[in-house]
């Protein structure tokens, strides 16, 4: 971003960090009602309906007019900057805050466009992953001693590492148990380190004495990485510590390798976390559903991600033998789901 600004107007249990840029921003925590997702889940739909016929007249203002409203808003401006033809880490991290969490900077371009369907969608997909996270990390045996006892949350093209964070969030609040004993391992993959960096600091905030998660012994790494070079995944996770045996680990790809990589390169990720992590590692991504709204995203974005059913997930993870274990539904735009190393009849695999 181009601005360098503090939070004047800080809200009461809401922790803060800063950006390589130096702007101060919370730090998103799903567990506090300082960050709704802005709709409620049994008006979605017809929010979603709603959206599309907005999107639709949005599509058809002149390109030139588009561009230079876009140009009034940070996190329109921060989507297209990257000319990655995906959405970078800290662009996603925007979306995340809610048009009322949005700092002095934000115009009003930035407020409606943080209220829309994209971004509020991108809200609900962050309060699933760190759920299905949640669960995961919930779920893992028992370990034989405390020194055993180091879980590895894998985050794939993770930018900010915000669903790992909340998954722990999550813990605090509901499972404190499943945090006792346990120090965890945030390893951030990813090709720059902008949204690692905050990420880092955004768990110092949420560490801090008296915040949500003071006392749990965890850590944000960054490790370089492109999924589109998947034969480097092993050494990769080595050098993160990621261990061949012992205590599963937690992968997540929340926005990233399901919605953006190619068919092989999904199923050469996959097939080389099988083969490098430890029996009982789980897989929690996003993909985007094939759906009108999501359609009109893609044509008024001009990036380049790819919609997948849960069949196409499970052929494309069949190769290194992942099939879709959970599928949460509710979101509009988003397929949230668990890969495990098992196969689950479809029947059970639908969670609401």
């Amino acid at each position: 971003m181009d601005v360098r600004l503090p939070v004047k107007h800080r809200r009461p249990g809401v922790c803060y960090a800063v950006t390589d840029d130096g702007v101060e921003l919370p730090v998103v925590d799903i567990t506090s009602t300082e960050f709704p997702v802005g709709v409620a889940a049994e008006e979605l739909d017809a929010f979603a309906a709603d959206s599309l016929r907005f999107m639709d007249r949005w599509a058809k203002v002149p390109g030139g007019m588009r561009r230079l409203l876009a140009r009034r808003s940070h996190l329109m401006r921060e989507a297209a900057a990257s000319g990655t033809g995906f959405m970078t880490g800290m662009a996603t991290y925007l979306n995340k805050l809610g048009p009322d969490n949005l700092g002095d900077w934000a115009t009003g371009t930035d407020r409606r466009a943080a209220a829309m369907l994209p971004a509020v969608a991108v809200r609900v997909r962050l309060r699933q992953v760190a759920r299905l996270v949640a669960d995961a990390i919930a779920a893992l045996p028992a370990a034989e001693s405390a020194a055993d006892r180091t879980v590895h949350l894998v985050n794939l093209g993770g930018g900010t590492a915000v669903d790992s964070l909340n998954a722990l969030l999550l813990l605090a609040a509901e499972r404190p148990d499943a945090l006792a004993g346990c120090s965890f391992a945030v390893e951030v993959l990813d090709l720059g380190r902008e949204g690692p960096d905050f990420g880092a600091r955004a768990l110092a905030a949420l560490q801090a004495p008296g915040a949500p998660l003071a006392g749990v012994d965890a850590s944000l790494r960054f490790h370089g990485y492109d999924w589109s070079r998947a034969g480097d995944l092993p050494e990769v996770l080595t050098d993160a510590g990621v261990p061949a045996d012992g205590t599963p680990a937690v992968v997540s790809s929340e926005g990233g390798l399901f919605e953006y990589a190619g068919d092989d390169d999904v199923v050469a990720n996959l097939r080389a976390l099988g083969e490098a992590c430890p029996s009982g590692t789980v897989v929690v991504g996003s993909a985007f559903r094939e759906t009108a709204v999501v359609t009109t995203m893609r044509r008024m974005s001009g990036m380049t991600f790819v919609s997948r059913s849960p069949e196409r997930l499970d052929e494309l993870g069949s190769p290194g033998g992942w099939h879709v274990d959970r599928l949460l539904e509710g979101n509009p735009v988003y397929h949230v789901f668990t890969l495990a190393r098992a196969h689950v009849s479809p029947a059970a695999r639908r969670v609401h």
